[in-house]
């Protein structure tokens, strides 16, 4: 009997992995493959944000902090839109968790409530809070800069239509003036 349990729950098992009351999509268990190979930070998101709901009661600032990272990911995501590359913050969350599970628990069904997850997840928020903070720091610095230079350029290239718009005068001038002295030569033999 035990082992018909154990079968039924295994087989279950990536259907809860995957399911969520009340929302489109959710993953209560963390991912099995960390690979770097595969760069899809969804489901490692998704795990992070049930972490977050399933301690909403009992822990209400735990999971005020994970929804802090999450809104500044969504934050960050609306600013970078046109942007093409991956969202720092899922890699670090993703980082985040395939720490706990390449180093803790590589083999173990880990879901969004085991203890030994959540203590471990306390001692490292401060870490990916710190991370995401800088991460978010360092985006702003180097658009802030970037907006700087494109004002620098554009400066610069209204400087340097009016510069070569005077040169290009200069030289049709300097240019006629060697013309008619070249055609005056030529008729002073």
């Amino acid at each position: 009997m035990r082992s018909l349990r154990l079968a039924v729950c295994f087989c279950l098992l990536p259907l809860l992995a995957h399911a969520s009351p009340g929302r489109d999509a959710g993953v209560f268990l963390l991912p099995l493959e960390c690979s770097e190979l595969l760069p899809d930070s969804g489901p490692y998101l998704q795990f992070f944000e049930a972490v977050g709901r399933g301690r909403l009661r009992s822990d209400k600032p735990f999971s005020k902090r994970i929804f802090e990272i999450l809104a500044l990911r969504e934050r960050m995501q609306k600013d970078a839109s046109q942007s093409r590359e991956q969202n720092p913050i899922d890699l670090l969350v993703r980082k985040t968790l395939c720490f706990y599970r390449e180093k803790k628990e590589p083999l173990k069904m880990v879901p969004y409530d085991d203890s030994a997850f959540l203590a471990y997840l306390r001692g490292s928020l401060g870490d990916l809070e710190a991370k995401v903070r800088e991460v978010i720091s360092q985006r702003e610095y180097d658009r802030q800069q970037r907006k700087e230079y494109e004002r620098l350029l554009t400066e610069n290239q209204e400087l340097e239509d009016s510069i070569r718009t005077q040169a290009e005068v200069s030289a049709d001038r300097e240019f006629e003036r060697l013309s008619n002295s070249a055609r005056r030569k030529a008729k002073a033999p």
